[in-house]
C-alpha cells in the first residue's frame, strides 16, 4: 500500500515543516523541501505560544486511521475545506509543492486540493 504525506499535520514525532504564514498575502508560504524540525525551529516556535500552529504548516506520514479525519476510505478535511472556500479566493494555478506526488490531499482531490491548500490554517480544536 502507497504511503501518502499529509499536508496538515499536527506536531509529532517525524513532523516536518512544510510551510510559514505569510500575513502580508493571508496565505501558507509552501517551502521548496519539508525542513526537520530541529531544536532552532522548535524554539522559534515557542515564541508564538498556543498560536504557534497558525504560523506554520507541518507534514508527516498520513495516519489514516490514527487519525480523527479519517473516515476508514479517504481524508474527510479536505472535502470539507473545499466546500467551504469560495472558487473566488482559489488559487488560480498551481504552486511547486514538494510533497505533490506523494500528498493525501492530492490523490484525492488533484488540483482542486492544491488550490485551496495555500489558504489552510491547523485549527488544534479540529
Amino acid at each position: 500500500m502507497k504511503k501518502f504525506d499529509c499536508p496538515s499535520s499536527p506536531p509529532m514525532p517525524n513532523s516536518k515543516l512544510l510551510g510559514v504564514f505569510n500575513e502580508e498575502t493571508n496565505r501558507m508560504e509552501i517551502l521548496p523541501e519539508p525542513v526537520p524540525i530541529d531544536e532552532d525551529i522548535r524554539k522559534e516556535l515557542e515564541r508564538f505560544g498556543d498560536k504557534k500552529m497558525k504560523t506554520v504548516r507541518l507534514t508527516n506520514t498520513c495516519a489514516t486511521k490514527a487519525c480523527g479525519q479519517w473516515n476508514g476510505h479517504k481524508c474527510t478535511l479536505i472535502g470539507g475545506i473545499l466546500e467551504k472556500i469560495e472558487e473566488k479566493k482559489r488559487e488560480k494555478g498551481l504552486q511547486d509543492c514538494s510533497i505533490r506526488p506523494t500528498c493525501r490531499w492530492y490523490a484525492q482531490e488533484k488540483e482542486e486540493a492544491c488550490k485551496v491548500c495555500t489558504l489552510v490554517q491547523y485549527d488544534q480544536a479540529s
